[in-house]
């Protein structure tokens, strides 16, 4: 695999100097789960990163438009995760809720030398391996940026190739959020016009391994049987189509992410729902 570090891979480059490790666990519904998580127990070396104030632009107060994950500018998280130790060099593997879009956006900064950890903090334990209550402090890194900015697109770019035959829309919520059968966080439910639904939880196990590639190609079949020339993905804030972005590479398929996503979307009272 490419982007998806066996625990025994990491357990090898644990106390090398260029390696950064990532704690990205997050609750959606509870803000201050990871970093207690992270207090109780954490892999060696490991910082944590909180995606609630580093990964989004939300920190600065919600806007009538962006959903509820905006992505923040590039320039500002580059100097936020320098100051955590993150340089050009680094060699980053993630694990948590965040770990995708973390990796998704030291991307987009032409930081490509990142993994995402294959499993979670059980898998880590399962293997064999301790945590520890020791925090690491990181001395200040060095990015120097080769942005890739067109990773990202916006409401109105989704909206003029939404019918376009060559453009397919990836939805990377659950099955009843695509069809707004159940809408648990966002004012409306329902889904952008025309899009496919590929729910980023089904390419995983319940340790959050990554399933068999073979498997995993079979849930984007009705997607690569398309051939599209352009591939967007959202979910409900931008948060886990970054999962789909990751297993569309490890598969050598390049996409897009739609940042604002569904709670942008509905944002614009003008904006078709289906």
């Amino acid at each position: 695999m490419h982007f998806f570090m066996e625990p025994s891979e990491l357990f090898k480059l644990i106390d090398e100097k260029n390696v950064f490790i990532a704690d990205c666990r997050s609750d959606l519904m509870d803000l201050e789960f990871g970093r207690k998580s992270y207090l109780e127990g954490h892999i060696k070396n490991s910082v944590f990163i909180d995606g609630e104030s580093i990964l989004h632009g939300a920190h600065k107060g919600l806007k009538k438009h962006g959903g509820r994950h905006p992505m923040p500018d590039l320039m500002w998280f580059k100097k936020e995760i320098e100051k955590l130790g993150i340089s050009s060099k680094s060699k980053v593997i993630a694990h948590g809720l965040y770990a995708a879009r973390l990796i998704f956006m030291l991307n987009m900064l032409g930081i490509e030398d990142a993994f995402i950890l294959n499993g979670n903090i059980d898998t880590w334990k399962n293997s064999g391996y301790k945590l520890t209550r020791k925090i690491v402090k990181k001395e200040a890194g060095n990015i120097t940026p080769k942005l890739k900015e067109n990773l990202v697109v916006n409401m109105d770019y989704v909206k003029e190739k939404m019918n376009n035959k060559g453009t397919v829309i990836v939805d990377s919520r659950s099955e009843e959020r695509h069809k707004g059968i159940k809408e648990p966080i966002d004012k409306i439910a329902g889904c952008i016009p025309n899009s496919l639904n590929i729910f980023w939880k089904s390419h995983f196990d319940e340790e959050s391994r990554l399933k068999p590639l073979d498997r995993v190609k079979q849930n984007f079949d009705p997607l690569i049987k398309s051939e599209p020339k352009e591939i967007i993905l959202h979910c409900g804030s931008g948060i886990t189509a970054a999962y789909n972005y990751l297993v569309l590479k490890e598969l050598g398929i390049s996409s897009k992410i739609y940042a604002g996503s569904w709670s942008d979307w509905i944002s614009y009272p003008e904006n078709p729902i289906a």
